[in-house]
């Protein structure tokens, strides 16, 4: 499992009525995991995070904010046998996804208190998310009024199958 993280952030004062304000963090994580055959499935997994925002003063008792969002997560498995040898095509399995990212073995199952064997299944999810804000906040004397708006476009691209190269159960 390995995990690397970068964050950034900048602030900017112009004067007292402008600050300028950013943020971006970047993180991947890496991680294999193995079965008792010695196949190691990859996951994969990448997450960006920005923001920008700018702060102005109308008057010392009204003050807006306007910021613009981004963030993304993509996320990604790859099975040990994935674009190396369609084990489930060789063995005349019909009906299976013939992708080079869904090749491997079909699942086993048992019955009587064996364990089943099965290969990782192949996943490659990426969200995002684009948002434009903007809200202003008026004081006078002892009352606070606020609103605001958020834009919003969500993205979600999800590729990904329950059993991409079939099973087999024995139950004796």
């Amino acid at each position: 499992h390995h995990q690397d993280e970068l964050q950034t952030r900048l602030d900017k004062f112009f004067n007292a009525a402008n600050q300028l304000a950013g943020t971006f963090t970047l993180r991947s994580i890496r991680s294999d995991t193995g079965n008792l055959f010695g196949f190691d499935d990859r996951a994969r997994s990448r997450g960006i995070n920005a923001e920008v925002h700018w702060r102005h003063s109308f008057t010392p008792l009204l003050r807006t904010t306007f910021a613009v969002r981004y963030n993304s997560l993509a996320i990604r498995t790859i099975p040990f046998f994935a674009g190396v040898r369609n084990v489930s095509g060789e063995a005349g399995i019909a009906g299976n996804d013939p992708a080079p990212e869904a090749w491997g073995p079909p699942a086993l199952s048992f019955s009587g208190g064996w364990a089943g064997l099965s290969d990782g299944l192949p996943l490659r999810n990426r969200d995002q998310t684009v948002t434009f804000a903007a809200d202003a906040t008026w004081n006078h004397g002892d009352h606070s009024l606020s609103w605001g708006a958020d834009l919003r476009r969500l993205q979600f691209n999800y590729r990904q199958q329950a059993n991409p190269r079939g099973s087999f159960t024995f139950n004796g």
